[in-house]
């Protein structure tokens, strides 16, 4: 017996079971799509490349109000200086022109500049490496006033939220191993009581 056919076609886990069946993309979407209609506020929605490959994807969020900041593959095409090329040929475009800017507070050294995306418009577009690693990182946002220090600083809270998701599912989060302590401190405490 098909298990969407048997719950009914309203309630909440009849949609997470059809949810279940949709793409990586789609899904997101739609999750976002009814955070938003939930009344859930925020202003800007972050994510890694693997999403930010998707024009589609990054048009669905804007489209819900938020300001997109994400990373994006090197190899995506762009219009900068009114020339067709792709991000890493701006990124050499930029280091043969003017020399890095520093960010001392997390060792970066980066670039910003304005470019043109298919399907996007106009971003920002922010290309930093940390001082000791040779690979370049573009990340983009929407929002073209923001400077490439609040770009890396708003991304940045990307990698917080996945190590927390991750730590809640697997049970690690600080609540989690303090209830552990505890449950330990009262085994040892009720075993030398007697």
């Amino acid at each position: 017996m098909d298990s969407s056919k048997s719950r009914k076609s309203g309630i909440a886990s009849a949609c997470r079971v059809k949810e279940f069946f949709l793409d990586k993309l789609t899904s997101g979407l739609k999750m976002v799509g009814r955070a938003i209609k939930a009344v859930l506020r925020a202003k800007y929605v972050i994510f890694d490349n693997w999403y930010g490959a998707s024009f589609e994807f990054i048009k669905g969020m804007i489209a819900g109000g938020l300001t997109v900041v994400c990373a994006v593959p090197l190899n995506r095409n762009c219009i900068h200086l009114q020339q067709s090329i792709n991000i890493s040929k701006v990124l050499a475009f930029l280091k043969n022109s003017k020399k890095p800017k520093k960010c001392a507070a997390r060792t970066l050294r980066y670039y910003e500049a304005e470019i043109e995306m298919p399907k996007l418009g106009k971003v920002k577009l922010c290309l930093c490496r940390k001082v000791k690693h040779k690979e370049w990182k573009a990340i983009i946002s929407k929002d073209s006033t923001m400077s490439a220090l609040a770009i890396m600083e708003v991304y940045a809270l990307r990698w917080s939220i996945e190590v927390f998701f991750k730590e809640a599912k697997d049970g690690q989060t600080p609540v989690d191993r303090l209830r552990r302590s505890v449950r330990i401190c009262h085994s040892i405490d009720g075993r030398y009581k007697n």
